[in-house]
């Protein structure tokens, strides 16, 4: 009766250990399941992500496209703005010379009318000595 007491012991510990390891593996396969499901939710995240960062770099090459435009934009008008100072400074020094030959031209024409005006004071008077003394 011992052995079969024994045998009995043996394969109900033996039972058991099926169990446990039935257990176990059915345990195993819920948590390759839980994490697969939860690998695949962090996947589909990363997927995301990126498409966003994708979308990001499209938007950044837009604005660096539109930052190289202002840059150009920028320095044509200063290139413009430095030509049309050359040109304002050409006119100003032009308008400038021609502005004192009309001050020296009226300076010599005042003096001009004050001589022709000294000169007909002085032939008044010499007409109107000459007259008196007649």
């Amino acid at each position: 009766m011992k052995t079969d007491e024994r045998l009995d012991r043996l394969e109900r510990k033996a039972d058991l250990q099926r169990e446990l390891t039935n257990s176990l593996g059915l345990r195993v396969a819920e948590n390759q399941t839980e994490n697969r499901a939860r690998f695949d939710g962090i996947d589909r995240r990363f997927d995301g992500i990126d498409r966003r960062l994708d979308a990001m770099d499209q938007r950044f090459d837009g604005v660096e496209k539109a930052a190289d435009l202002q840059r150009e934009l920028t320095n044509s008008l200063g290139l413009r703005l430095a030509e049309h100072q050359k040109d304002s400074r050409v006119r100003f020094d032009r308008i400038d010379g021609s502005l004192r030959e009309l001050q020296d031209f009226r300076r010599s024409t005042e003096e001009n009318f004050a001589e022709v005006k000294d000169l007909l004071i002085r032939a008044l008077d010499i007409r109107g000595g000459s007259s008196r003394e007649q």
